[in-house]
């Protein structure tokens, strides 16, 4: 023999010798192995102990790749052989037990009746999380789309193919749970029929020459070669869906799930599942042929290992890269999953645009406001779908267009035809900090605001009652001064003006006071505004005194106002009342009989203050984090509803001021506010 023959030998020895290596390091013995170091803790120990065996729940679903024995038990199959290897370390029986399909919910029977059940996870199951727990995935399943192909006898080219009548068949639970009715093929949306299991879906389809069937891949390839039609029907290679298939545990069942979560990460199961899909479902064969041509037939072969010795070199140097990016390809998936799921399932209304205002995308609630389909808004001009006031459409695309231009996010309210919406327009950057995108989210708050608007003029007419008694005894005085001059106007000598006169300047002059009076309480008690009214700070606080002169002088309660000057300020008038309001009722409610009130005013140089002080009895400690709280009160039921300092709080905020409390107990209050100053330039005080 030649020495190249030879040489080639050797070599085809070694590439043999590599690949039997490779094969029995590869390979497992399926046989029991109770040995395992898996320990089990007591609570553990003492689950099993109380098990002669372990009954697990399959759905109609996964019976595809179990065997039906003649008593109607499976004990046989792909499956059993799997869970038999995975629960093995126990030392205890399994008794597989067929239920209704799962994919649409685990059934609470069933949790009842079952150890555990294995399934594949769909949304309706996640949402099930706080009566189950899962484990980590044991097998994985893959949706596709199966297309049938009919050709003229005696020619299979493509061109002479039948026609497609864009008809399928599907399973009844994936239509409910996945993307199949909306599955398009060549451009064409394909419109499904339910079926109940993947056999009758076979059959049916055979003998009904469907066009079209979906559903669970490898199903559906063991039903075709079941029936031995493997090629009337070619899958298409479409990823409908992935689903993971865990086992379900009990929510209660803490000791059972541990058992199961160690067997899943104690061991490795991939040889196994390589080994068992060789055994059920067959593995390609190897290349065996012979030749008269033995040193051309040695060089092919030669060649053919030295390639696959090179590859399998290859994919053992790269296996464990090529198993992190396939778990961050799934990362990545289920990410973009839950993520276009919280998108849809907010309540805001949310779009994603390009730089342009162009619509990139849409969430349900908006598309539900709008009253539109996804696919009449998608890459239309965003001020073009909503239908809003000029002067609001240019609000929003300032903000859009400085959003694109700085990167910044914007916040800002509109009106639009009685409608209040707090709208915000944030940058979507790439990882090299790039503006892709822009999000728009809206949020209707205008019920919000008219029941806030509500607690305050319901807290303003409760304080205009506590008012009513002081104004009544003030409007009295001065109609009793003019019941007394008509008295006298009647009496008097009608010769004599000088007395007619001075009378009348009396009336006058008690008309004015009765309806300054008037005015003062109808001012504080119209709903507010949110227009600024320029003031002069001290007038207006003895305008609002005046309000509770009868309450002070009952009490013989002395307020003392202590200002070096009286300014001019521009504010939201009606707030300010409200703060003064409920600060100076606080403050008088506080004080005991022949106290005294302190009101200090001072102007800085952006800014100017106002304090209250009372002398009376202080807040505890315990309450001072809550006196800002809607509802809260230490005063009788008929005295305080707990909104005045509530009010408060919120009023200071909307003019952007700064409220501060010192309290001590047997000492007094003082609250400490401070507002911008906002002067009209070149104002001066008219006398």
């Amino acid at each position: 023999m030649k020495k190249e023959s030879i040489f080639l030998i050797l070599i085809i020895l070694c590439v043999t010798i590599m690949v039997i290596y490779n094969q029995v390091e590869s390979s497992v013995k399926i046989e029991g192995n109770n040995n395992s170091s898996i320990r089990w803790n007591n609570t553990q120990k003492n689950y099993l102990a109380d098990r002669g065996e372990i009954t697990l729940g399959i759905p109609e679903d996964l019976l595809y790749l179990l065997i039906e024995e003649e008593d109607g038990s499976y004990q046989q199959g792909f499956l059993y052989d799997y869970l038999t290897e995975i629960f093995r370390p126990t030392g205890k029986t399994l008794r597989l037990v067929p239920i209704a399909s799962s994919i649409l919910g685990v059934k609470s029977e069933d949790l009842e009746r079952l150890d555990c059940l294995i399934s594949e996870v769909t949304n309706p199951i996640r949402n099930q999380s706080e009566i189950i727990d899962f484990s980590v995935p044991i097998l994985k399943t893959k949706g596709s789309l199966f297309v049938r192909w009919d050709f003229i006898k005696g020619d299979k080219s493509l061109d002479s193919k039948k026609p497609l009548s864009n008809k399928g068949l599907a399973l009844e639970n994936d239509l409910q749970t996945e993307k199949i009715p909306d599955l398009k093929y060549k451009g064409e949306t394909v419109y499904f029929t339910s079926e109940k299991t993947i056999e009758t879906m076979i059959e049916r389809g055979l003998s009904e020459e469907w066009d079209f069937v979906a559903g669970n891949q490898q199903a559906i390839a063991l039903a075709l070669q079941k029936n031995e039609t493997t090629n009337s029907y070619l899958d298409q290679g479409v990823s409908i869906y992935q689903r993971n298939v865990c086992i379900i545990v009990p929510k209660g069942q803490k000791a059972l799930y541990s058992i199961i979560s160690n067997l899943l990460n104690e061991q490795d199961f991939q040889p196994i599942l390589t080994q068992l899909q060789g055994k059920w479902y067959g593995l390609p064969s190897s290349f065996v042929a012979e030749s008269p041509f033995i040193d051309l037939f040695l060089v092919i072969i030669i060649i053919f290992g030295g390639v696959l010795g090179v590859f399998f070199i290859y994919y053992n140097s790269n296996k464990n890269l090529y198993e992190e990016l396939r778990t961050r390809m799934e990362e990545l998936v289920s990410s973009q999953n839950e993520m276009r799921t919280t998108f849809n399932g907010v309540s805001y209304l949310m779009a994603e645009l390009d730089r342009q205002g162009t619509v990139l995308d849409i969430n349900k609630a908006f598309l539900e406001f709008l009253d539109e389909r996804r696919q009449d808004i998608i890459d239309k001009s965003f001020m073009d779908i909503w239908s809003l006031t000029n002067d609001v459409k240019q609000k929003i695309t300032g903000a859009i267009e400085e959003t694109s231009i700085n990167k910044t996010s914007i916040n800002l309210e509109i009106n639009d035809r009685n409608q209040i919406f707090e709208v915000g327009v944030f940058p979507i950057n790439n990882p090299k900090n790039q503006l892709e995108k822009i999000l728009f989210i809206a949020n209707d708050v205008t019920s919000v605001r008219a029941a806030k608007r509500q607690i305050i003029q319901d807290n303003k007419m409760i304080a205009v009652g506590q008012l009513a008694a002081g104004v009544a005894h003030e409007i009295r005085n001065p109609l009793g001064i003019i019941r007394n001059y008509c008295y006298l106007l009647k009496t008097m000598d009608p010769k004599d003006s000088e007395k007619r006169t001075l009378a009348l300047q009396v009336i006058e002059k008690s008309v004015e006071t009765s309806g300054n009076i008037i005015n003062n309480l109808l001012n504080f008690s119209r709903i507010s505004t949110s227009d600024k009214e320029v003031v002069w700070i001290k007038q207006h606080f003895d305008s609002i005194l005046f309000l509770h002169e009868q309450k002070t002088l009952d009490q013989g309660i002395i307020i003392e106002i202590d200002s070096h000057e009286d300014f001019q300020v521009q504010i939201l008038k009606e707030s300010f009342n409200m703060i003064l309001v409920n600060l100076i009722s606080n403050a008088i409610d506080a004080s005991t009989e022949g106290g005294e009130i302190k009101i200090k005013l001072k102007k800085k140089k952006d800014s100017f203050t106002v304090s209250v002080k009372d002398y009376g009895s202080g807040i505890p400690r315990k309450y001072m984090d809550s006196i800002y709280n809607p509802f809260f009160t230490t005063k009788t039921r008929k005295k305080g509803n707990g909104l005045g300092l509530y009010i408060v709080y919120n009023e200071v905020q909307k003019m952007n001021g700064t409220i501060n409390l010192s309290s001590e107990e047997g000492y007094g209050t003082e609250f400490y506010l401070e507002f911008p100053l906002e002067i009209l330039e070149g104002s001066s005080k008219i006398e």
